[in-house]
């Protein structure tokens, strides 16, 4: 498992179901294996963690070119 460092921040957009609501959101990329990502996300102030499948998340693009 690969762990992001302290300090740093990977940004990151992934599809999150909750109850039959598919939804894209932006997130915080935290750790991963080579099948699955741990993301973190904040939804109505209230701070989520996850494990995701690999494929349902991608790093984020920001307008300037940055990932």
């Amino acid at each position: 498992m690969t762990i992001v460092p302290d300090g740093m921040i990977l940004d990151g957009v992934a599809w999150l179901q909750f109850g039959d609501a598919d939804v894209q959101l932006p997130v915080q990329i935290k750790r991963w294996t080579d099948n699955a990502v741990g993301v973190e996300c904040s939804v109505g102030g209230e701070v989520l963690r996850c494990w995701i499948w690999r494929g349902a998340c991608e790093p984020r693009e920001f307008e300037d070119g940055r990932t």
